[in-house]
C-alpha cells in the first residue's frame, strides 16, 4: 500500500539533501507523479535532476526533449561541456540555438544525432546532406522533411535499401493489426517500409511508387502461400503478426529484383558503407542473395 502522499516541495527537499536518508524514497515518488504534476513542480524537479548524479541526470533528459523551456538553455550548455553525455547532446541538437549546435558539430555528429541534425538544417541551402551517414529511412524522411529533390532512381534505389535494410537488420516491427480478419499481407505492413513508401508518396514519386507496389503485389502473393498453415493455427494475433513479418521478409529476399541483387552490388559498395562492411564481413563476392540468408520462424 502506498502511503498518504507528501507535499511535492518536501520530495524535492528531501530529494535533494542528499544527507536525508531518504533521496531514494523521494525519487521514487517524485518519478511516479511526475507526468500528472503542473509545470511549476515539473521545473523545480527537472533543475534538481540536471543538478544531480548521471543515472538521474539520464532520466530526465528525454522529458526535457517534450518540456523543453528557455530557462534550461545555460545549464543543458554547461552539462554538455562538462559531460559529453549522449542523451544531453539530444537536447544540444534539437533546442540549443543554430549558432552553438554548428559550433559543437563535429562532437555532435555520433549515431542517430546526425538524422536529427539533417532535419534541423536540412532546409539551408549551405547543409549538405551525407547519405551515407543515415539509415535508408532515413535519409528518405530527411528528403521528404526539408523538401529536398530526389530523382527517380534514386528515391527508388533508396526505398529498396529500405527493405534490404529491413532484411539485414529485422525489426519484427510489423503495424499491429488482425491481419486474418484484415485482408492480405503486404510489406506496407513493416512500419520502416511503411515510412519510406510515405515519403515516396509526399514527394509524389508516383511512378517509384507504382513500380515498387507491383513488386510488393508479387511479395504478397508468395507470402500468403507460406502463411497457410498459420491462418488457421490457434495463435495470439501477436504471434500472427511475427508469422507475416518472416512471410514477408521470406519472400521479399526470394523476389529481390535482379538488379538489386547482383549488377549494383559493386556500385553500392563504393557509394554504401552498409553494403560495403556486410560485403567485406560475410566475405561475400556478389552480395544481396546471401546476405538475405536468414532462418525463418517455421510456417
Amino acid at each position: 500500500m502506498r502511503k498518504k502522499n507528501k507535499p511535492v516541495a518536501t520530495l524535492i527537499k528531501q530529494y535533494c539533501d542528499k544527507q536525508s536518508g531518504k533521496v531514494s524514497e523521494a525519487r521514487r515518488e517524485l518519478h511516479w507523479r511526475f507526468n500528472c504534476l503542473d509545470w511549476n513542480q515539473q521545473k523545480k524537479i527537472i533543475m534538481a535532476h540536471l543538478e544531480s548524479c548521471a543515472t538521474d541526470r539520464d532520466w530526465i533528459y528525454p522529458r526535457l526533449l517534450r518540456l523543453w523551456d528557455e530557462s534550461f538553455e545555460d545549464k543543458i550548455k554547461e552539462l554538455w561541456e562538462t559531460y559529453k553525455e549522449p542523451r544531453c547532446s539530444w537536447l544540444v541538437v534539437r533546442h540549443l540555438p543554430e549558432s552553438y549546435v554548428k559550433e559543437h558539430l563535429d562532437e555532435l555528429m555520433n549515431g542517430r544525432n546526425y538524422y536529427f541534425i539533417c532535419l534541423r538544417f536540412g532546409e539551408q541551402k549551405d547543409f549538405v546532406v551525407d547519405k551515407e551517414k543515415l539509415a535508408p529511412v532515413d535519409y528518405l524522411t530527411v528528403m521528404d522533411m526539408t523538401h529536398r529533390e530526389i530523382t527517380d532512381e534514386d528515391a527508388l534505389q533508396s526505398l529498396y535499401r529500405v527493405v534490404i535494410h529491413e532484411l539485414l537488420h529485422p525489426t519484427y516491427d510489423i503495424m499491429n493489426h488482425r491481419h486474418r480478419k484484415m485482408g492480405e499481407p503486404s510489406l506496407n505492413l513493416i512500419r520502416n517500409i511503411n515510412q519510406g513508401m510515405f515519403c515516396l508518396r509526399m514527394m509524389q514519386k508516383e511512378n517509384c511508387l507504382a513500380e515498387f507496389e507491383r513488386w510488393d503485389a508479387e511479395v504478397s502473393k508468395l507470402a500468403i502461400s507460406k502463411l497457410q498453415e498459420a491462418k488457421t493455427a490457434r495463435m495470439s494475433d501477436h504471434e500472427y503478426n511475427i508469422k507475416v513479418y518472416f512471410a514477408l521478409m521470406d519472400s521479399a529476399s526470394e523476389l529481390l529484383p535482379e538488379e538489386y541483387k547482383n549488377s549494383r552490388v559493386n556500385d553500392w559498395k563504393q557509394q554504401d558503407p552498409l553494403v560495403a562492411s556486410l560485403v567485406e564481413q560475410l566475405n561475400l563476392e556478389e552480395a544481396i542473395p546471401e546476405v538475405t540468408d536468414w532462418e525463418p520462424i517455421p510456417f
